[in-house]
Formats: structure tokens, C-alpha cells, sequence
């Protein structure tokens, strides 16, 4: 019985401490507390894009060249030589068969992106027997 009193009690001392006459002490949280409210997406970040660019090609032999891929934000790569040939690592040392003009391709993408293009012109003049 005693446990019955505090409980009848509780309620009509929180009337009186409050000073609010309409509070049900059993009801303190409301059905719109309960609604989740529609927030604002995140904002989607969009990674940087790739922009391929090629070093200064360093020439090691009378038709043998390396290359360097210093790309940014790019994943992959291909290396086309203007022979037929190609390569997918990063700074490739390739040699010619043939002395003469080669226009070097270095295409590199991301994963999300287009590819990315750059070109250098590399040389290679051959000594003429007289």
C-alpha cells in the first residue's frame, strides 16, 4: 500500500515543482519526438580528377629512352611509344628498333574519370656512314 501512495504522489509533486498543470509524467515523450526529421543528404565529394603529364624523357642510348609518368590523381596508364609498342608501368625504358621522330602517348585514367591525354616527341638521329 505504501508503494501505491509514492506513486500516486510522484505525479502531483512534479504539478507542484514544475508549476504546470497540464504535465502527464507517463506521456513525457510525444509522437513527434519519436519522427526522425528529414535532414539535408551529405554533400557528395567528387574526387579529384586525373590529369596525365609526362617528365622529362631521359635518353640512355643511341634509340633507348626513358619515361616518366607524373601524372596527378591517375590510377592507371598506358604508355604507346609511336612504334606499335606499349607499356603500363610507370617510368618504362624503351628502345627503338629504327632511328627517326616518335610521337609518345601517355593515356591515364582514374577510376571514376575519363581518360587523360598527353603527348611528347621523342628523337633519335642516327650517325650517316660516308
Amino acid at each position: 500500500m505504501r508503494r501505491l501512495t509514492i506513486l500516486m504522489v510522484l505525479p502531483l509533486l512534479l504539478l507542484v515543482l514544475t508549476g504546470c498543470d497540464k504535465i502527464n509524467p507517463f506521456d513525457l515523450a510525444t509522437k513527434d519526438d519519436l519522427v526522425a526529421t528529414p535532414t539535408e543528404p551529405p554533400p557528395v565529394v567528387e574526387p579529384p580528377a586525373c590529369v596525365a603529364k609526362i617528365g622529362t624523357p631521359l635518353y640512355l642510348g643511341e634509340l633507348t629512352v626513358q619515361l616518366f609518368d607524373e601524372s596527378d590523381n591517375c590510377g592507371s596508364r598506358e604508355w604507346q611509344f609511336g612504334d606499335g609498342e606499349t607499356s603500363e608501368v610507370p617510368e618504362p625504358i624503351h628502345e627503338y628498333a629504327e632511328c627517326g621522330a616518335y610521337i609518345v602517348k601517355l593515356v591515364a585514367w582514374a577510376v571514376v574519370d575519363q581518360p587523360s591525354l598527353k603527348e611528347v616527341r621523342v628523337e633519335f638521329e642516327c650517325a650517316v656512314d660516308l
